[in-house]
């Protein structure tokens, strides 16, 4: 219960990062999995790294380097592709002309 409601504020999160990404850059695959797997650490850095060394200092007794790697590939990118498939899916029509 728990981490799905933590992934979803971070998923919430990520939203409003996509929204100031350029937009020639939302749907290009490349582009969107370097930056979800970047977001990805990101929120291993706050979850483990700020908030687990000041309130659940057990987060810190497994592997580190594999949390990144899984928060990477397995949160990040994830996310990042499902926001790249939703804005190839948008009408060109939806977007408003500079």
């Amino acid at each position: 219960g728990v981490h799905l409601v933590l992934t979803a504020g971070w998923g919430v999160v990520y939203s409003l990062l996509d929204a100031m990404l350029p937009v020639d850059g939302r749907g290009r695959w490349e582009f969107q999995a370097a930056v979800g797997m970047l977001f990805g650490i990101f929120v291993w850095l706050v979850d483990f790294q700020l908030l687990g060394r000041g309130y659940f200092p057990w987060l810190l007794s497994v592997p580190q380097f594999l949390q990144i790697v899984w928060h990477a590939v397995f949160l990040g990118l994830p996310m990042a592709l499902l926001f790249t498939a939703a804005e190839r899916r948008r009408s060109p029509l939806a977007e408003p002309t500079p």
